[in-house]
């Protein structure tokens, strides 16, 4: 048997070679990397003595170099790049429908795809398009577990180090450890093949599915009670909830949690007064805070029935927004704060998980939107949460206890905790 040579092993394995075969014929040839060793036809076949002792001397030199080589083949083999993604164009104008309520993925590993890999051409890293999602995983160490013959072809599971995320087949609706988030574009199945948009893989999924520490540690914070003033927000049905009174009350319960942890903790407002959106990104600017989060509560008027607390940061430029206001939208602006939108997402998933948690609340998601002015020119990691439905009956009820105010507080705190001290965005 034959093995491929490092240079320098080929050099040694010919010169002993040449050492024990001096006299006995030709000298040794390499072929493409391979050492080989000739000899005349009349010493190897009519004679048995010295050809056969001469073998046995060339055998004991080369193998300690043979041995040699295939130890450093085994590891080379080990460290073998994965393999290049490409990139293609499918037409991303869809409409998708929301799935029905994700049940709570299983916590037993997913075993890799068996599928190998497809041979795939161009650029380690592909131009913006549309990605086969095997490849995707494979390139970035992702398990993947996908039946289309199975009982639920419609749903996609990976598995990276931030624990389980479930796809759903053309949906933007996800599911990241039992938590809800909205991708730009739903999973589009071409052939027998699941495809994502490559540049929503790459800012919307791998940050869950990989998610590590947030490189952030400094307990700075502005917090922006949403509205104020000659603002008032929404209300509830009676007109007897303000928006405006309720929020302060949440970030004052907020301010006092995180003082008390050891966070230097600014308000954009401390009493009912007017501000602008502008003025609340220039207050974060000028007491230099590293993070930002901006408190509100819904309203769907004339829709009672709409429940649940979602939580949004700005959309990636680049891809279509969960919530559009004034259509249509630059989906290609780039804002001061899109140059932190995986640490956005992170926030805001850390603090989304720990406000369902706590309240039950029905979970609405983490959402991305761009109109928000009070998230665009951020200099830091920014979200904004809402945290209930002030027309609904019900929720409103709950909104108006002071008990309920506090568990708020208490999931915000110990969600941007949990955001600093790195915890998986997708897990517990």
């Amino acid at each position: 048997m034959l093995f491929p040579l490092p240079s320098g092993l080929r050099h040694a394995v010919a010169a002993s070679a040449a050492q024990v075969g001096e006299g006995q014929g030709e000298g040794p040839r390499q072929h493409d990397n391979m050492v080989v060793r000739s000899f005349p036809q009349n010493s190897l076949v009519s004679r048995v003595g010295r050809p056969t002792l001469d073998r046995v001397r060339l055998g004991i030199q080369i193998l300690p170099c043979l041995l040699l080589a295939a130890c450093f083949q085994g590891c080379s083999s080990d460290r073998k790049p994965p393999p290049a993604l490409t990139a293609v164009p499918l037409e991303e104008e869809w409409e998708f429908a929301d799935p029905d309520p994700l049940e709570s993925p299983r916590s037993t590993p997913i075993q890799p795809a068996e599928r190998p890999a497809t041979p795939a051409s161009g650029a380690a890293r592909p131009s913006p398009g549309w990605v086969a999602l095997d490849d995707y995983c494979r390139f970035h160490r992702v398990a993947l577990e996908w039946d289309p013959q199975g009982s639920m072809p419609e749903r996609i599971r990976l598995q990276g180090t931030a624990g389980i995320t479930t796809l759903q087949r053309d949906s933007r609706m996800a599911n990241a450890a039992g938590l809800r988030f909205w991708m730009a574009y739903g999973p589009r199945v071409v052939g027998d093949r699941p495809y994502l948009n490559k540049l929503d893989a790459d800012k919307t999924l791998l940050p869950l599915v990989h998610a590590g520490p947030s490189g952030h540690d400094r307990r700075v914070i502005l917090i922006d009670p949403g509205h104020g003033g000659s603002n008032r927000g929404t209300q509830n049905d009676t007109g007897s909830l303000l928006e405006k009174n309720l929020t302060l009350d949440w970030a004052l319960r907020l301010e006092a949690l995180l003082s008390d942890r050891g966070w230097k903790v600014f308000l954009s407002r401390t009493k009912d007064k007017t501000l602008s959106l502008s003025e609340r990104v220039e207050e974060a600017d000028r007491v230099g805070a590293a993070l930002f989060v901006s408190l509100h509560f819904n309203a769907a008027t004339p829709d009672t029935s709409r429940t649940g607390i979602e939580t949004y940061c700005l959309t990636p430029a680049g891809l279509p927004s969960t919530l559009v206001r004034f259509a249509p939208e630059d989906t290609a602006k780039v804002y001061p704060n899109n140059r932190h939108d995986t640490a956005n997402l992170l926030l805001a998933m850390s603090v989304h998980r720990l406000l369902i948690e706590r309240t039950g609340a029905a979970d609405r998601g983490v959402r991305r939107a761009r109109f928000m002015t009070v998230l665009q020119g951020q200099q830091r990691p920014a979200i904004l949460v809402e945290g209930g439905f002030l027309s609904s009956p019900e929720e409103a009820a709950e909104i108006n206890r002071p008990a309920y105010r506090q568990i708020l507080a208490q999931a915000v705190a110990d969600g941007l905790e949990a955001f600093l001290q790195g915890s998986p965005a997708g897990g517990r």
